[in-house]
């Protein structure tokens, strides 16, 4: 097409993303070519030159762009052999400060206890003070904290800061 044919509010046939579509030409880019609207999808698009205009579209009885779909947001997947980073979005920050981990009030309990404790008891004691409570899916947070601290003994050895007194029951390193 020529530049002097194309008519503000016109509609044409435009090559985007590979594919030809109607298009609405909304107004004079502010740098080169116009910008224009899918008609398809509602989104600008910019024509930089009137070749990528294929000619006039047929008139459709509404020409009035579609509305877009709401279409739910994937997630990035990492790729293979790396682990996503989670940035912090402007939300976060304003968020309440970060609540303690079972592992944490577990320290707490055991502290105030003069004796070593099952787990089940450490973890009874935290839904009573309300300083845990466990999240929607956990079914067996009992077993969580016993592996837990076996973990922390196994990898910090002699620097981890529970014992294993008994089977089954835990006191803070004295």
């Amino acid at each position: 097409m020529k530049k002097s044919e194309i008519k503000i509010n016109g509609l044409y046939l435009a090559k985007v993303t590979n594919r030809t579509v109607a298009v609405k030409i909304t107004g004079k880019h502010a740098k080169e070519g116009w910008e224009a609207l899918n008609t398809a999808t509602g989104k600008k698009v910019h024509i930089k030159t009137p070749e990528r205009l294929e000619g006039p579209a047929e008139p459709e009885k509404n020409t009035e762009p579609k509305a877009k779909a709401e279409k739910p947001k994937k997630a990035p997947q990492p790729k293979a052999g790396k682990k996503a980073k989670a940035k912090p979005s402007p939300k976060d920050k304003q968020k309440a400060p970060k609540k303690a981990s079972l592992f944490e009030v577990a320290l707490i309990i055991l502290k105030d206890s003069d004796m070593a404790m099952s787990c089940a008891a450490i973890v009874e004691q935290a839904m009573e003070k309300d300083l845990w409570k466990p999240a929607k899916g956990g079914k067996t947070p009992a077993n969580t904290l016993y592996a837990t601290f076996l973990r922390e003994i196994k990898n910090k050895g002699k620097d981890a800061l529970v014992v294993k007194t008994l089977p089954g029951r835990f006191a803070l390193k004295k």
